[in-house]
């Protein structure tokens, strides 16, 4: 399964709606049910799945799907593990 299925099927159980309805350009605003309930379920829902930490930071500036995916590719890449030189918490 891909990012955008995972993500596909899990927002699309949140929301109640058809996975297929749901693709890289779908934002928060387009769902009224996709409220910061809606939100939050589904960033720990992935966090879960992708064995990934999002930051309060990266959490509020998510508004669509393709978000989560660029956020979910970075953290999947080696370089994820390092910023600045810095090392980052342990993801999970």
């Amino acid at each position: 399964m891909t990012i955008l299925e995972q993500i596909q099927s899990v927002l699309g159980a949140i929301l109640g709606v058809a996975p297929e309805a749901i693709n890289r350009e779908t934002t928060r605003s387009q769902y009224a049910n996709w409220d910061s309930w809606a939100h939050l379920q589904l960033v720990m829902e992935l966090e879960g799945q992708f064995a990934c930490h999002f930051t309060m930071d990266e959490v509020i500036s998510i508004a669509s799907v393709n978000d989560f995916i660029t956020l979910i590719e970075r953290k999947q890449s080696p370089a994820a593990d390092t910023v600045a030189g810095s090392r980052l918490p342990p993801s999970g």
